[in-house]
């Protein structure tokens, strides 16, 4: 719909309030690639999917459910906008498999990975999540919201790219980052072993 604050795209697809896709779909049509998909509804993400190029924006009030493995090709991202979720099933997983900049400010919440994987993660919600990788030392994640996660199992699995945090981040077991910031009031709990093999921990 017009409404989508996202412009310029070839083809824009609307999940209206009260809509639910109910069945989780599966995008393997050339006809969707680099579209928007904004979701003012609830919209269901079937496993093993990857949407080449496609925008997912949730709005206030919208929900995405991942099931299985969500990937995320070809500029490719999210957008989730105050008020707006995006959830899944126990050990989902959702991925950005390229460079697009990703945006919560509202809830990403479930038991699996969220991995940005060299791509620029603004986050101004709450991400709730028990893994939390980007591998990719050329992404960067800005946290002014909340982060809660597990872990991202050893050094090896480190999020390796820059992190800025400007708020609350936790982690329950190991947590590995590339660099790190703290800025001014910002606090970091880990459980478990903290790795920074890459710049080092500044403030």
């Amino acid at each position: 719909g017009d409404d989508t604050p996202v412009k310029g795209a070839s083809k824009k697809y609307l999940v209206d309030t009260n809509t639910t896709i109910t069945k989780a779909f599966h995008i393997t049509v050339k006809q969707m690639n680099g579209s928007v998909i904004y979701v003012k509804g609830k919209m269901h993400i079937g496993s093993n999917n990857t949407l080449d190029g496609v925008t997912i924006v949730v709005a206030n009030g919208g929900e995405v459910i991942i099931h299985g493995e969500t990937n995320l090709t070809t500029y490719g991202r999210f957008i989730v906008l105050p008020g707006g979720k995006i959830t899944g099933d126990d050990y989902s997983s959702l991925t950005v498999t390229n460079g697009s900049k990703c945006y919560n400010a509202g809830t990403i919440e479930y038991k699996g990975k969220l991995d940005t994987n060299g791509s620029d993660f603004y986050n101004c919600g709450t991400v709730k999540v028990n893994e939390l990788d980007n591998k990719v030392n050329t992404g960067k994640l800005t946290n002014f919201g909340k982060i809660y996660v597990e872990n991202n199992n050893s050094a090896a699995n480190a999020h390796n790219s820059e992190v800025i945090n400007g708020c609350y981040f936790k982690a329950t077991g190991n947590v590995g980052l590339g660099s790190l910031k703290m800025l001014k009031n910002s606090r970091l709990d880990v459980g478990g072993q903290l790795y920074v093999p890459g710049n080092g921990l500044y403030g």
